[in-house]
């Protein structure tokens, strides 16, 4: 079965969206490909439901986010403007209205982490999409599955698990959390971000759903640090 297969509450409506999105991210490793973006879709239902969120055009909005919201990101693409334009033209193709398009791509674009870092607020017209999308996206970075991101992607990286003459860089700025050239860790990526996620939730569903992973990210890191000075005594 294909990944896209693992969507709960697919409306026919978005089955097209999800078919363009999973060949768009068809060569991402495994901390950014199709599942992860089943599971963020997955997550926001089911933070629609608890937040008791109805309006149906903000549920489309939310949904359509989620699901194009890998579509151009810097990481993985050698031209996000293009991508973004294709997506643009893919959704006009479907007949979604240029204002649910427009919408889409603020939402998308004002849900990075790295804008959260530089200090720009989110427009209020957008704040519960965003904030919807925001936190599914961030609940699937901690807990188990985070961790199990962080570890996949540290290696397409080449960091190391951990290196004790490699410290954590605290309180970064948007520019420094983006750039990639200086040398860190696997590990130091639960102090620079992971650790920090729980306290950015913006919703109380989601809130309570990053706790309890964020629990588990401190009882990882405590038995890895552990492990790692038994084996190195």
């Amino acid at each position: 079965k294909k990944a896209m297969s693992t969507i709960k509450q697919l409306e026919n409506e978005l089955l097209e969206v999800s078919k363009f999105v999973e060949e768009k991210v068809a060569n991402n490793d495994s901390s950014h490909d199709f599942q992860h973006i089943s599971r963020v879709y997955n997550l926001a239902n089911k933070l629609i439901e608890m937040e008791n969120i109805e309006d149906p055009d903000t549920i489309l909005v939310v949904r359509l986010s989620c699901l194009l919201h890998e579509v151009g990101d810097y990481k993985y693409s050698d031209s996000p403007d293009d991508d973004v334009n294709e997506m643009k033209d893919f959704l006009l193709g479907l007949n979604y209205s240029q204002e649910t398009i427009n919408k889409v791509i603020d939402v998308i674009g004002n849900s990075s982490y790295s804008k959260e870092l530089a200090g720009e607020g989110i427009p209020e017209e957008i704040f519960t999409e965003v904030s919807i999308l925001q936190d599914s996206d961030r609940i699937d970075a901690i807990g188990a599955i985070g961790i199990a991101r962080t570890f996949a992607y540290g290696a397409t990286k080449g960091h190391k698990f951990y290196d004790e003459n490699i410290k954590p860089r605290i309180g970064l700025s948007s520019k420094e959390y983006k750039d990639h050239k200086v040398p860190s860790t696997t590990i130091n990526h639960f102090d620079e971000k992971l650790l920090l996620i729980k306290d950015m939730m913006k919703t109380k569903s989601g809130s309570e759903i990053a706790l309890q992973r964020h629990e588990f990210l401190i009882t990882f890191k405590q038995q890895f640090l552990s492990e790692w000075d038994f084996g190195y005594q």
